[in-house]
């Protein structure tokens, strides 16, 4: 079984054409470990947050007792429950098990991700259907946003985790030089060891300090479910479809400027 953290960020700034392949991937391997009764083949206008975790769970080698395979989040949180692995909060989760939202705290299954990081005030994730993409996000550990977690069986090669940390200390020693030298010794470690070396030098990206860096990170949580409530109304609302032609075309405009100053909050925190 592979890591399923490693499987996940292949897929980083993932393009069309990338998630096309994920669609793909699970109509054909993912959607016979469905229950009959539940399998729904994607389509590329999917929502596909549910779909990504179980095409990254597939490639990572995750049985279906091991993995609540499904495109919902609500029945994977079903599953979870019905498996005992479903808690509600935070309290007791681990990297590399999936994290849920319910946007507008109002008792709904909206999100998910795989938790890449947890630090004392913030968390690291990794999410598909993110901005229509794969990223990273930052959160506040308290924010109201986060519904649980799902336990997975436990992140395969956790040894493999220790020894690219203790590479990565290596690096900031001075052991493995820079550049070219520093690619050549690390080989095919390289890209991992670099994003660990660049979370270590950044720790403020993920437990500001300040009083205004934590109002930023407030912000972008909060803006983050509004821009996504607006998605899910333009693409699943019957409403939606009753207004004009111009009222969609401003309501898709604000959501486009929603998520463009979601990004540029991202990247403050990214520089705090």
């Amino acid at each position: 079984m592979r890591d399923l953290l490693q499987v996940a960020e292949q897929y980083l700034g993932a393009n069309l054409d990338v998630k096309k392949g994920l669609v793909d991937y699970y109509n054909r391997y993912c959607l016979p470990l469905v229950k009959k009764e539940r399998q729904y083949k994607m389509k590329l206008e999917d929502n596909w947050c549910a779909m990504f975790v179980s095409v990254v769970a597939h490639k990572a080698g995750y049985a279906s007792n091991q993995f609540p395979y499904e495109v919902s989040v609500y029945y994977q949180c079903e599953i979870a429950r019905q498996w005992g692995t479903f808690y509600a909060g935070l309290s007791g989760a681990r990297e590399g098990d999936l994290i849920v939202y319910d946007w507008l705290n109002n008792g709904g299954y909206d999100h998910v991700g795989i938790i890449k990081k947890i630090c004392e005030k913030h968390i690291i994730t990794i999410e598909g259907n993110y901005s229509n993409t794969v990223k990273h996000r930052t959160l506040n550990r308290a924010s109201r946003a986060v519904k649980g977690f799902i336990r997975l069986s436990g992140i395969a090669n956790s040894d493999e985790y220790a020894t690219l940390e203790a590479l990565a200390k290596g690096v900031l020693r001075g052991e493995y030089g820079n550049g070219v030298e520093r690619r050549k010794l690390l080989g095919v470690n390289y890209n991992r060891v670099q994003e660990m070396v660049n979370e270590i030098l950044t720790p403020s990206v993920v437990s500001p300090a300040l009083p205004h860096q934590q109002r930023v990170v407030d912000e972008k949580t909060e803006l983050d479910a509004k821009a996504k409530a607006l998605s899910d109304f333009i693409g699943k609302s019957d409403i939606f479809q009753t207004l004009n032609a111009a009222e969609q075309d401003r309501l898709k405009e604000q959501n486009g400027i929603m998520w463009q100053y979601s990004e540029i909050l991202g990247k403050r925190i990214e520089a705090f």
